[in-house]
């Protein structure tokens, strides 16, 4: 499945369980989901996270 089409199906579970986030913010945490499934990882570890547990994601 593309992201485009996972997408829609996120956006669209949202609309039915009628969730307490905002529109434009959960729209936004699903397009950060499909691009870290895409990706493989999570696209926004912060740094400290990263570095914590030794990551290859830790830019020192």
């Amino acid at each position: 499945m593309s992201s485009a089409a996972r997408l829609a199906v996120c956006l669209a579970a949202v609309v039915l369980a009628g969730s307490l986030l905002g529109p434009a913010q959960a729209a936004a945490q699903f397009l950060r989901l499909a691009r870290s499934v895409d990706a493989g990882y999570p696209i926004e570890t912060p740094q400290v996270v990263a570095c914590r547990y030794d990551s290859e994601l830790c830019r020192r």
